[in-house]
């Protein structure tokens, strides 16, 4: 199979390496034509603003599915007691919430994304447009977003915290687990007789995902801490690169 079969598979494995770049250069050889590095600190504020909102609704629901759980509520529609109804009216809070965290987010990943290729990268793993894409597709939206991630994550900065992506990895895992705990709580509720278990078992899946909305947003500014301080050296390498060509002509 060809390399552009690979890249155009999109459950095909990565037909390059992801390790860091053994050397950065001033200047790149730029994939799928796009420009050179282009801070997303604007992209990765609002993002980190929605991850922290997202953090706050999900600790209310928390809190309000154990209260709901500790009264042992067990009715519906007219007998529904109060902590259920603040429970349900959270759960559509927190869906809105979620879709508006989602598009700065993936404005944010993009861009991260592509600034790979104006930080050192000669190409990225896979096409700058799975890096929002890949959320949206069943079955590749339980891995690729994580690849892409540890990938941004390994590449925005050539330093020993290059091989370190377990900030990643706890990201990843309690947004994963958050998700799926969070159906498995949703079909134990939906039985009027396991609607307390399935309050402590949505409870869990609250928990897991505010650590996972407060771990993206510590990821979210690390990357763009990364990405920056790369872009500065990168700079001064080539101001320095230009004086001594000056002063050598």
């Amino acid at each position: 199979m060809s390399d552009k079969t690979k890249q155009d598979n999109p459950y095909a494995a990565p037909s390059v390496a992801v390790d860091p770049p053994s050397s950065q250069q001033g200047s790149v050889q730029l994939a799928y034509g796009l420009g050179s590095y282009r801070s997303a600190r604007g992209a990765a504020v609002v993002a980190r603003v929605f991850l922290y909102i997202n953090a706050v609704v999900a600790a209310l629901s928390m809190s309000a599915a154990i209260w709901a759980a500790s009264g042992g509520g067990r009715s519906y529609i007219a007998h529904m007691p109060k902590a259920l109804l603040v429970y349900s009216l959270l759960i559509i809070v927190a869906v809105i919430a979620r879709v508006a965290c989602a598009i700065p987010f993936c404005i944010w990943f993009y861009r991260a994304y592509a600034n790979l290729l104006g930080l050192g990268s000669d190409y990225t793993a896979f096409k700058l447009g799975w890096a929002p894409g890949s959320f949206f597709v069943p079955i590749l939206n339980l891995i690729r977003p994580q690849q892409i991630a540890r990938e941004i994550w390994m590449n925005s900065k050539n330093d020993e915290a290059s091989t370190n992506w377990g900030i990643v990895n706890r990201w990843w895992g309690f947004w994963l687990g958050g998700n799926i705990i969070s159906y498995i709580a949703s079909r134990f509720t939906g039985n009027a007789s396991m609607l307390n278990t399935g309050l402590w078992v949505g409870a869990f899946a609250d928990l897991l995902l505010v650590a996972a909305a407060i771990t993206g947003a510590s990821m979210v500014a690390r990357i763009e801490q990364r990405q920056s301080e790369m872009a500065a050296q990168l700079a001064a390498r080539g101001h320095e690169a230009a004086a001594s060509g000056a002063i050598s002509g």
